[in-house]
């Protein structure tokens, strides 16, 4: 028989304050690009949702940075603009930020 821990409803609020939570404990816990692990049956399945969504951002981001030294290092500047251009200036900033709020 599987144990499943029951974990009580949440309103909008406590669901929201629950997300920001997940959120600063990855901008205080880990770096851009780490990946921040989900702890079922320990933590709320709002914040693991939270904490999957981090860390799809965080992958991507891992890719971008990764292509953009990759581009830098190979002399490639013309497809590295290309790129750049086609993001938009907020996810930029977001980006260089860590900031991956939902």
């Amino acid at each position: 028989m599987e144990n499943k821990i029951l974990f009580r409803e949440l309103d909008f609020n406590e669901a929201a304050e629950f997300r920001q939570w997940a959120r600063d404990e990855y901008s205080e816990n880990y770096v851009p690009g780490q990946i921040m692990p989900t702890q079922p049956g320990i933590y709320h399945p709002v914040v693991n949702e939270q904490i999957e969504y981090i860390n799809e951002k965080a992958k991507a981001a891992s890719r971008c940075l990764h292509r953009i030294k990759r581009d830098l290092n190979t002399g490639r500047p013309d497809e590295l603009m290309a790129f750049l251009m086609d993001c938009e200036l907020i996810d930029l900033k977001r980006l260089a930020r860590g900031d991956f709020d939902k």
